[in-house]
């Protein structure tokens, strides 16, 4: 059983909020929305989330700065402002769809030239069906992780091209090698960099070719930019305007980015195709929303098309409460707290775990059923249109499903992450049908740090035209 179904049992078996212990210390567990807001709403000015040590480490012994997702008090807050800035500045965020929509363009090819591989590798359709089904995986990640350096970067880093380049190639073996290496050395990692282990030595080499990318990127934009004062890009070009960041710091925090970014969007985008899939009404009503909304002849998405995709936005959010990407968050207060009757004491670790809350039939009626009419809202145009009849039999407590978590330290990136979410799969819906495997299987998802689709996503694409 998985982390995520054993957290939820344990919570079905011993109630909202129980501790348990961890090596020396307490933590406690809780999945009441109640109790999550009142833990959430006590964090501080500079909320402290554990971070894993052996990436703590590594930047120790290589003298590097924090980033923002290791970064901790008034150092944290600094990066938040800084690299938050254009984050969210609707301005911003506007320019980015035309180059999220250029890389969507470049994955539905890829999705063509995978397919057109297994019609030409495979005589039997079932075989076609489960290695189209094993690709997913892989090409949505290649397509997350284009679209987050086509904007973080200002420039497109090959992902999806017939050929990989050679140190993009050599980022993505980088990058999962780290993942996996991190696993080994979450416990003991003083004594793994002290003796020199095979799992320390990956870890490190890793780290450093990830840092390396990421330099050698910003070193070519920082380049470009010296022969010329506008500033046009989106993202990187202001940063290396900005005098209140080191150059390392830089570096540093756009590649962290980069990591964040890219598994949590492939994964979302699986688990959608999947629900749409398995609830072909629901890929109806999406579909007849966005042919409503936008030209068929285009499908370009302008900043106001994805504005007035209120039933597009629904599937996005119902898919993430069942599939929170992020399934638990933690936090330490630096203060008691009164909880439930409880008076806990300050340095306690809190175990949020937003999947349990986010299946329990006390916040949601018929959880485990996707129903992206939960979240619309009266007088949607989605409601009008199309006559989707909004539920009206949920409790709507806003702690219940927190996909991005909460608060100041929540997800920096969750606004462009649902655009390219969005973006992504009306140019996918346009061209496909997305539809369960022939011979039916179940998704199996797998927690890896962060819950994935694991090995397939049991769907087929089928062109419509």
């Amino acid at each position: 059983m998985d982390l995520n179904l054993f957290q939820a049992s344990l919570h079905r078996k011993y109630g909202k909020m129980f501790r348990e212990k961890w090596g020396p210390k307490w933590q406690v567990h809780v999945s009441d929305p109640d109790l999550i807001e009142e833990i959430y709403r006590h964090e501080g000015r500079y909320p402290f989330r554990p971070s894993l040590q052996p990436w703590l480490l590594y930047r120790q012994i290589k003298n590097l700065p924090h980033g923002i997702t290791t970064a901790q008090g008034m150092e944290w807050q600094h990066y938040r402002t800084e690299f938050g800035k254009r984050l969210f500045c609707p301005s911003a965020t506007k320019s980015l769809i035309e180059p999220l929509s250029n890389v969507a363009d470049d994955f539905v090819t890829k999705v063509e030239t995978v397919l057109a591989d297994c019609n030409q590798n495979f005589d039997d359709n079932c075989n076609k069906e489960i290695y189209f089904a094993k690709q997913l995986p892989n090409i949505s990640y290649l397509w997350s992780l284009e679209a987050a350096g086509s904007f973080l970067f200002e420039t497109r880093l090959g992902c999806l091209a017939p050929s990989i380049p050679t140190r993009t190639q050599k980022f993505l073996d980088s990058l999962q090698e780290m993942m996996t290496s991190s696993l080994y050395l979450i416990v003991g990692e003083k004594i793994h960099q002290r003796l020199n282990t095979r799992f320390w030595r990956k870890h490190e080499k890793s780290w450093d070719n990830i840092f390396s990318f990421g330099k050698t990127l910003i070193d070519e934009k920082l380049l470009s930019l010296e022969s010329s004062e506008e500033v046009t890009g989106p993202y990187l070009s202001h940063l290396l305007k900005n005098k209140n960041l080191t150059m390392n710091q830089i570096y540093t925090n756009i590649t962290e980015l980069l990591m964040a970014g890219s598994d949590t969007t492939a994964n979302t985008f699986c688990f959608v195709l999947y629900m749409l899939a398995n609830n072909p009404d629901k890929q109806n009503l999406l579909r007849q929303e966005i042919q409503s909304i936008m030209s068929m002849s285009s499908f370009a998405a302008s900043h106001n098309h994805l504005e007035d995709m209120k039933y597009l936005k629904c599937v996005i959010k119902e898919t993430m409460r069942l599939y929170p990407v992020v399934t638990m968050n933690c936090r330490v207060l630096n203060q008691d707290i009164q909880l439930d009757g409880y008076t806990i004491p300050k340095e306690t670790l809190f175990v949020m775990n937003h999947y349990a809350a986010s299946i329990d039939e006390d916040n949601f009626h018929d959880p485990n059923k996707f129903l992206p009419e939960r979240w619309l809202r009266e007088g949607d145009v989605s409601q009008q249109q199309h006559k989707v009849q909004q539920q009206t039999d949920i409790k709507k407590h806003p702690f219940a499903s927190l996909p991005f978590g909460y608060g100041s330290r929540s997800c920096l990136g969750k606004h462009v992450g649902k655009m390219e979410l969005m973006v992504t799969l009306i140019k996918v819906l346009d061209k496909f049908d997305v539809k369960p495997l022939v011979e039916q299987q179940d998704l199996k998802p797998v927690l890896r740090t962060l819950l994935t689709p694991g090995q397939l996503v049991p769907v087929r694409l089928c062109r419509r035209y």
